[in-house]
């Protein structure tokens, strides 16, 4: 298992407050952490945010699951075509509810999901949030044979990629905010798609936590470094990209 901080508040020893409960704690196969910036450097604190990533498990073992998705979850993952992007759905909204459920203490199969408002249009696509209810903030994702299900005291996101091929790298370079475009493309080409997977993940993290998502236009947003307000974690782990992101409290830097 790895565990990573990175960014500016790596001098913080950060203790993980996310749980994974019953049998997907077992396809845990990294952490992201970052910690609460309130803290001097070198004092032990509780996270300000947490994620796992998980692997997608073999076929035989995917009925090991507990049913715990609602009919609108059903509904959507058997709209996708693809059995692998249906095994990703499946383990990342049942890990999602199993975390929360534990955090929150009830059943996984009890929680209701609804959408902030949008910052930018205020309309009813914004980032996921549990209805009704008070509770972690919390951002899912899956990509290639990985799963990240993140929670934050403030709004979180999370994202992880496959490191692409070198032809996607090529196509989707000039999507890349000016700054990123040139780390990604002065890279050695044995490097280059990590360069990019890793920067990708990292823009997609803080779109996703700020509620506005790719819609934003990618071009506009450098992840080479923290955004004003935010701290971005990130991770390389067999063959993929990681990234945590998280809005810093108010005062902090």
């Amino acid at each position: 298992m790895v565990t990573t901080m990175t960014g500016p508040t790596m001098g913080t020893v950060a203790e993980m407050n996310l749980q994974v409960p019953g049998p997907v704690s077992e396809l845990v196969v990294a952490r992201l952490s970052l910690p609460d910036a309130r803290v001097r450097t070198g004092e032990r604190s509780g996270a300000a945010a947490d994620a796992v990533i998980l692997r997608v498990p073999p076929l035989p073992h995917r009925t090991d699951l507990p049913g715990v998705l609602d009919e609108g979850e059903h509904a959507r993952m058997a709209q996708l075509r693809r059995g692998d992007d249906r095994d990703r759905y499946l383990l990342a909204h049942t890990a999602l509810r199993l975390v929360l459920g534990h955090r929150l203490g009830v059943r996984a199969d009890v929680l209701r999901f609804a959408r902030a408002p949008c910052p930018g249009c205020g309309g009813p696509h914004g980032r996921p949030v549990l209805a009704g209810a008070s509770g972690p903030e919390f951002s899912l994702a899956h990509g290639g044979g990985l799963v990240a299900v993140a929670l934050g005291d403030l709004p979180v996101g999370v994202d992880v990629e496959p490191n692409p091929s070198a032809a996607v790298v090529r196509r989707v370079a000039d999507h890349l905010h000016p700054r990123e475009r040139e780390m990604v493309l002065s890279a050695p080409e044995g490097v280059r798609a990590e360069v990019f997977a890793r920067l990708w993940s990292r823009k997609e993290a803080y779109l996703k936590g700020t509620g506005i998502g790719l819609g934003r236009g990618t071009d506009t947003t450098d992840a080479t470094a923290d955004p004003p307000g935010w701290a971005i974690a990130d991770l390389a782990i067999a063959g993929h990209a990681a990234a945590l992101a998280s809005e810093r409290r108010r005062g902090n830097r």
